[in-house]
């Protein structure tokens, strides 16, 4: 080999051919492509691990949620425990005993049976007579508030004088108040029999009759449960007990 191809070689060898260089360069890039297989599994490798740390901090605070939901229910839960319960505004009967079975005749003239233990709507009854001036009416015209305000209530009006209230003398009596109101008499012995059941007296005074002011409510379950004085009843607090003891 002459000296001119050996120089034009060592030459070569320490410059390097342009192409030489450029084909260098482009494998370098193709190498540094994210096709790349080591930077491909560099980039999936990443992304898991952001795929991992993102249902990491999910789950924790789904975990989270779950712990403050069940604390807010144990907050709950002791504030009920703690709380007392509001009491009736009328006289808890104690024991609430069934209610006496009555047979009478109504205020138009047909049977009334009312059967104890047997499931009905809350029933107030009152014990007075057609005749009276004062406190019948106070009642009856409260009770008759209450009556509008919840017209499920059923209330049962017993005389005190069978020997005048007569079936159609109790119905134009109540008609003055509540049409609904539902008029009871009978003999002097059965009425006389009520009175013991319920609890209520009543006896001839002067030219009237001195009774018990008693509106005696009786629950769902057909019990006695709560006693109040007529005439000074509070319809808003009557009817909310009412309504208490139609959830019981």
């Amino acid at each position: 080999m002459g000296r001119l191809s050996r120089d034009v070689l060592s030459h070569g060898q320490r410059t390097g051919d342009p192409r030489d260089d450029g084909a260098a360069r482009a494998a370098r890039r193709r190498c540094a492509r994210p096709g790349d297989s080591r930077h491909g599994v560099l980039h999936d490798v990443r992304a898991l691990d952001v795929k991992r740390a993102w249902i990491g901090t999910a789950a924790l605070a789904a975990v989270v949620a779950v712990i403050a939901g069940e604390i807010a229910w144990l907050s709950v839960l002791h504030a009920l425990q703690h709380t007392p319960l509001r009491p009736f505004t009328g006289q808890p009967i104690v024991p609430g005993r069934a209610v006496p079975a009555l047979r009478l005749e109504d205020d138009r003239g047909r049977p009334f049976v009312y059967r104890p233990g047997v499931p009905r709507a809350p029933a107030a009854f009152y014990f007075g007579y057609t005749r009276c001036r004062d406190a019948c009416p106070l009642a009856l015209a409260r009770l008759a508030r209450a009556h509008r305000a919840l017209p499920s209530l059923r209330v049962i009006f017993v005389t005190v004088d069978p020997a005048n209230d007569t079936a159609a003398a109790l119905h134009r009596y109540l008609a003055h108040f509540d049409a609904a109101f539902v008029g009871l008499t009978g003999s002097p012995k059965e009425i006389a029999a009520a009175q013991r059941a319920f609890e209520v007296a009543a006896s001839p005074e002067g030219r009237g009759i001195a009774h018990d002011d008693a509106v005696i409510v009786a629950d769902a379950t057909g019990r006695l449960a709560l006693r109040y004085r007529g005439a000074d009843l509070d319809v808003a607090a009557f009817v909310d007990d009412v309504q208490r003891l139609a959830r019981r």
